[in-house]
C-alpha cells in the first residue's frame, strides 16, 4: 500500500492493523530523483519489509524541519497516527533544506527534537529514527560545515560506536528518538547534486529496512 501527499492534506488512513511506517521528510524522501516513486528510499525499505507493513510517504519537496515543526507535524503526522498500530515508525529525514535557507547546526537540531518528542509523545507504539543528512554540491563551504556540525550532534546522541557505516544506532537515554540511520557515511550517487538515484535510493532503504525491523531497546 502507498501513500502520497497531495495539496499537503492527510489522503490517506493506513492499515492499523499492520505496523506503518511513515515518513516525514523533504524531496529526497518524496524520491525526486528515483526512476518511480516506488523507488524512494522510504517506500522501497518498507516493500523489501513485505506485506506485513504499511507506509505513508510525507516527503514534501523544499520543506524543512522548521516547517514541520509549526506546520506538518499537526497537519499531517497527527492524523495518520492510531494507537491501534502494533507498531507505528517516524522516519524523520530533513535539515538540508534549512542548512541552505541559513539555520545553524543548533538550530535545527533543536527542531528535529522538537518533532521527535511530540510523535514519542503520541503513543506507546510509536518509534522514531532520525537520519543524517546526506552532502548536496551545492551547498556552500560553510553550509557544509553546518551540515556536517549537525549530523555530528545526532551521533553523539544516538553513541552506539561502529565502524560499520550500516550499523544501527541507539541512543542510551535519548527521549526524542529511538535511532539513528548514519545515511551520510553511505555512498550515495546524486545525479543532479543533491537527491539519490535508484541505486542511492537502494542503499540508504537497506539501512531504513534494518532499522525497521529491530526493537526500540
Amino acid at each position: 500500500v502507498e501513500a502520497y501527499l497531495l495539496a499537503y492534506t492527510p489522503i490517506y488512513a493506513p492499515s492499523q492493523s499492520l505496523p506503518t511506517v511513515l515518513g516525514a521528510g523533504d524531496s529526497i524522501t518524496a524520491g525526486a530523483a528515483a526512476t518511480l516513486n516506488s523507488l524512494c528510499w522510504l517506500d522501497l525499505s518498507v516493500t523489501n519489509l513485505g506485506v506485513g507493513y504499511d507506509r505513508v510517504n510525507l516527503g514534501i519537496s523544499g520543506s524543512t524541519a522548521a516547517l514541520w515543526v509549526s506546520a506538518y507535524l499537526a497537519s499531517q503526522v497527527v492524523p495518520s497516527y492510531s494507537a491501534t498500530f502494533p507498531k507505528f515508525i517516524v522516519f524523520i529525514n530533513l535539515g538540508t533544506n534549512d542548512i541552505v535557507g541559513g539555520f545553524t547546526a543548533a538550530q535545527v537540531k533543536a527542531n528535529l527534537v522538537s518533532l521527535g518528542t511530540t510523535c514519542k509523545a503520541l503513543g506507546s507504539n510509536v518509534k522514531v529514527v532520525f537520519g543524517t543528512v546526506i552532502t548536496r554540491d551545492n551547498m556552500t563551504g560553510g553550509q557544509n560545515t553546518i551540515r556536517l556540525a549537525l549530523n555530528a550532534l545526532l551521533l553523539a546522541d544516538f553513541n552506539v560506536a561502529t565502524a560499520d557505516p550500516n550499523a544501527w544506532l541507539k541512543g542510551v537515554g535519548i527521549t526524542y528518538g529511538d535511532a539513528l540511520a548514519d545515511f551520510a557515511a553511505l555512498s550515495i550517487t546524486r545525479p543532479d547534486g543533491t537527491h539519490p538515484n535508484d541505486a542511492g535510493n537502494a542503499t540508504m532503504a537497506a539501512l531504513a529496512q534494518t532499522i525497521s525491523i529491530r526493537p526500540t531497546t
